[in-house]
């Protein structure tokens, strides 16, 4: 083992083990988030009016009143686009164009970012926690081994 590149490893996954609530409450809420969001897109944005022609609802795409299939089909399509914006990745395969709809995706953004945010307070205090309880395990070891 290479010292140098343990010391790091250990630190970070004794801080990942004992960070474990606040990583589930991340991950819960983010998944909250894309079950409201998602559904809130759909009714915004997936049910303009029906096409009999393509079976699918359409959407006003400008102010001229030019219509055009809705990418957001169902619910649990619309979890990707959810999905994609909450984790700022933003393909932009879908997206709003009502004015609605822009709103509902800005809520998504920020509510995204403040969530993801949360947890890097309580990981770095652990960390702080975790580096210093290393650093007295190793002095304790040293202690030990120069009493032999």
């Amino acid at each position: 083992k290479n010292p140098a590149v343990a010391e790091p490893v250990i630190v970070i996954s004794r801080t990942m083990t004992q960070s474990t609530k606040a990583l589930y409450v991340l991950l819960f809420n983010l998944l909250l988030s894309i079950l409201i969001f998602g559904s809130l897109m759909y009714l915004v944005e997936g049910q303009g009016r029906w096409n009999e022609a393509i079976q699918r609802f359409e959407r006003p795409i400008s102010e001229d009143g030019d219509w055009a299939e809705s990418p957001f089909y169902s619910i649990p399509d619309t979890f990707w686009w959810a999905m994609v914006t909450a984790t700022t990745v933003g393909y932009g395969d879908f997206y709003p164009t009502t004015g609605l709809g822009k709103a509902v995706a800005v809520v998504t953004m920020v509510f995204s970012l403040v969530i993801g945010s949360l947890p890097v307070g309580v990981v770095g205090g652990t960390f702080s926690q975790v580096w210093e309880d290393y650093k007295e395990e190793k002095k304790k070891i040293a202690a030990m081994r120069a009493q032999e």
